[in-house]
C-alpha cells in the first residue's frame, strides 16, 4: 500500500519554495543539453572511466541473477498475493529497467517516451516505503495530477529514487520523537509549462561548506561504505541533459528541500518538434 497521499499544504511561500524555484527558473522553451564531461580533474577523469567499466561488469553479472528471480517470482506469485510480494515484484520490475537503461546507456542510446509522472513518483514512493519504515521515517506526498512529461522512465525514477533515498537517510540520526518525516510536493508552474518537484527532509541540514560541492562528482559527507559521491552528480546530468530541466537546493539547521523543474510537452508539440 502507498503511503497515505496528503490532503494537506506539505508547503507554503513562507517556506521559500517559490522563491527557490524563480532561482532556478528555467528558459520558457525546453533546452535539452548536450552530454559533456563534468571534470576536467586527470584523478576524477580516471575514476569515471573505472567506475564505467566495474558498471559495465556489474549490469552484465547482475542480468541472470535478477531473471532467475523474476521466474522464481512468478511461481510464488501464482499462489501468493500478499503485500510483500506485491512489494518484491516491483523491486525486481525496477531493477530491471535500471539494467536495460543501462544497457541502452552504454549503447549510447536511450528510450524515451511520454509518461505519467504521478504514476511514476508513486512506483518509487511504493518502493522506498520498507527502507521508510525501517528507519522509521514518515514519507507525506502530494502530486500534481494529469501531468504527462517525455523522456527516459527508468532516468525520471533514478532521479526521484536517489533523492527520496538521500532525504531518508538524512533523517536516520534524529530522534523518533522529534519526527522523521520526508514531504514530496509537485505542482504545475503555468507560466512556462514546467513541472515543479520538492523532496524535504526534516533532516539537521547541509552544512554551508558542503552545500556549494553537493552536486559535484565523488563529492560525499557519507562514510565509504554509505556513499560513492555520483548520486547528486548523476542526477544533476539526468535533469540538466535528458530532460531539459534545472535542480536547486535549499537548507537549514532543521530541513533540506531539493527542487527540480521539468519541461511539460504536449505529444502534438512534439510531433510538430520532430
Amino acid at each position: 500500500m502507498l503511503p497515505e497521499e496528503a490532503s494537506f499544504s506539505l508547503f507554503n511561500r513562507a517556506d521559500g519554495v517559490r522563491n527557490l524555484f524563480k532561482k532556478i527558473k528555467p528558459p520558457l522553451k525546453p533546452v535539452r543539453q548536450p552530454m559533456k564531461s563534468q571534470t576536467n580533474n586527470p584523478d576524477e577523469l580516471y575514476r569515471f572511466a573505472e567506475f564505467g567499466r566495474i558498471s559495465s561488469t556489474l549490469i552484465h553479472d547482475l542480468a541472470n541473477p535478477v531473471t532467475a528471480i523474476s521466474i522464481n517470482l512468478e511461481e510464488l506469485e501464482r499462489g501468493n498475493k500478499s503485500l510483500y510480494v506485491k512489494q518484491m515484484r516491483e523491486g525486481v520490475n525496477y531493477l530491471d529497467r535500471c539494467i536495460n537503461s543501462a544497457r541502452l546507456q552504454l549503447n549510447n542510446r536511450t528510450q524515451s517516451e511520454f509518461f505519467d509522472s504521478k504514476g511514476a513518483l508513486e512506483k518509487v514512493i511504493s518502493l522506498l516505503k520498507p527502507k521508510a519504515n525501517q528507519n522509521q521515517v514518515r514519507i507525506k506526498y502530494k502530486l500534481a495530477k494529469n501531468v504527462d512529461l517525455h523522456g527516459d522512465v527508468p532516468k525520471f525514477e533514478q532521479i526521484f529514487s536517489n533523492l527520496i533515498c538521500n532525504a531518508i537517510d538524512a533523517c536516520r540520526n534524529l530522534s523518533v520523537k522529534t519526527g522523521r518525516e520526508v514531504k514530496i510536493l509537485s505542482f504545475v508552474e503555468p507560466k512556462c509549462d514546467y513541472l515543479v518537484v520538492c523532496v524535504r527532509d526534516s533532516g539537521v541540514g547541509i552544512a554551508n561548506k558542503d552545500i556549494k560541492n553537493v552536486f559535484k562528482p565523488f563529492y560525499t559527507t557519507k562514510s565509504s561504505e554509505e556513499g560513492t559521491g555520483l548520486g547528486l552528480a548523476i542526477t544533476k546530468r539526468i535533469v540538466e541533459e535528458d530532460f531539459g530541466g534545472k535542480i536547486g537546493v535549499r537548507s537549514d539547521k532543521s530541513s533540506t528541500t531539493f527542487m527540480i523543474s521539468l519541461p511539460i510537452e504536449s505529444k502534438m508539440r512534439y510531433i510538430k518538434r520532430q
